[in-house]
C-alpha cells in the first residue's frame, strides 16, 4: 500500500509539531507506535495572544470581562501590579518600591499621580468694568479656549439689575476679556447672566426675569455667535406657551446646534410649578422650538428643569 503524504504548515513558527504514528504491517502481526518530532528553530516568533472569555484575542492578554488584582507572594519585579487592601489602592512596582497609581505622591511624571506643587491657580477673572453687587461668576461655561461668565446683578446703564455676560478667551496661560454681552431690549431686572452656557461659537445667556409681554417673569433666552473676536446676538429664545413666572432660562445648556431651557415654575395642567425644559434646534441662524419635555411622573412643586444639560442627543 503506498504512503499517504501529509503536509503541516509550520507557519512562521517557532514551532514544535509531534507526529505520531501507528505502524501497522501488512502480515497482520500487530504493529508499532513511533513519536516524530519536528521544530523550526530559525523562524521568527510570532507574539502570542491569549483570550479570556474571548476566543480571538486581539491582544497579548485579550479580556472580556473583569480583572481581580490581588496582594502578591512573589518577589516583586518591575512591571508588577496589586491592590493592595490595607490603603486600598492600586500600586506599580518601579523596580525598588511600590508606588500607587491613584493617590499623589509628590513624584511629578508618575502614571496617575497629580502633586500638589503642579496645581495651581491660572488667572483670578474680574470684569473690567466690575462693581460692587454684579454677582459676576453666578454662572459659568468653559469650551476649549474661551469662557464665559454671568453677572446677574450688573446695572447696565440706569437699568438696575439688568444683567450682562463677559467671554474671556485663553492665548498661552493668560485670559483676556474678549466681549462684554448685554441683551439688546433688555431692561431692569431681567437678571440676564443668572444662567450661561459656552459651546464652539455659541453662547446662550439665560434672562429668567425677562418680561415678555405682558407676562411678567415669564423669561427667555438669548444666544450670541462668534466670528472672529465679535459676539453677535443672533436670535432670543422663548416657550411657544410661556406664562408669567416661568422663569423660563433660569437654567441653560447647549451642545453644537442644540440648546436646552428650563422653567422651573411653569404650571403643567393642573400642577403648580411642577416645571418643564425645551429644546431649541438650530438651522442656519435660525432656532426653533422642537420639544417640550416634562416628568412621566411630575407633580405640583417638582420645579423640573431647575438644573438642565445636553450633550450630542442626550440631555438631563
Amino acid at each position: 500500500m503506498a504512503p499517504v503524504p501529509y503536509t503541516y504548515n509550520v507557519g512562521s513558527g517557532p514551532d514544535l509539531v509531534q507526529v505520531h504514528l501507528t505502524l501497522a504491517l501488512a502480515c497482520g502481526i500487530q504493529g508499532t507506535s513511533r513519536t516524530t518530532r519536528f521544530y523550526c528553530s530559525n523562524c521568527p516568533p510570532i507574539p502570542g495572544g491569549v483570550g479570556v472569555n474571548n476566543n480571538n484575542p486581539r491582544a497579548t492578554l485579550d479580556v472580556a470581562g473583569e480583572i481581580k488584582l490581588g496582594t502578591n507572594t512573589r518577589p516583586a519585579e518591575a512591571g508588577m501590579v496589586r491592590w493592595n487592601p490595607t490603603t486600598r489602592d492600586f500600586e506599580g512596582f518601579d523596580g525598588s518600591s511600590w508606588l500607587s497609581l491613584t493617590r499623589s505622591n509628590a513624584a511629578p511624571g508618575q502614571w496617575g499621580q497629580v502633586s500638589a506643587a503642579n496645581i495651581q491657580e491660572n488667572n483670578k477673572l474680574t470684569a473690567s468694568d466690575g462693581a460692587g453687587g454684579d454677582s459676576f461668576g453666578w454662572s459659568v461655561s468653559i469650551s476649549g479656549d474661551y469662557a464665559i461668565i454671568g453677572a446677574y446683578s450688573d446695572d447696565v446703564g440706569a437699568n438696575v439689575d439688568q444683567g450682562s455676560a463677559y467671554i474671556f478667551v485663553r492665548s498661552g496661560t493668560t485670559w483676556t476679556q474678549q466681549a462684554k454681552l448685554t441683551a439688546a431690549d433688555g431692561a431692569a431686572f431681567d437678571e440676564f447672566g443668572n444662567s450661561v452656557s459656552i459651546s464652539g461659537d455659541y453662547a446662550i445667556i439665560g434672562a429668567r426675569a425677562d418680561n415678555v409681554g405682558a407676562n411678567v417673569d415669564q423669561g427667555s433666552a438669548y444666544i450670541f455667535v462668534r466670528s472672529g473676536t465679535t459676539w453677535t446676538q443672533q436670535a432670543q429664545l422663548t416657550a411657544s406657551d410661556g406664562a408669567a413666572s416661568d422663569v423660563f432660562g433660569v437654567s441653560v445648556s447647549i451642545s453644537g446646534d442644540y440648546t436646552i431651557i428650563g422653567a422651573i415654575t411653569d404650571d403643567v395642567g393642573t400642577n403648580v410649578d411642577q416645571g418643564s425644559a425645551y429644546i431649541f434646534v438650530r438651522n442656519g441662524s435660525n432656532w426653533t422650538q422642537q420639544a417640550k419635555l416634562t416628568a412621566s411622573d411630575g407633580a405640583a412643586s417638582d420645579v423640573f428643569g431647575v438644573s438642565v444639560s445636553i450633550s450630542g442627543d442626550y440631555t438631563i
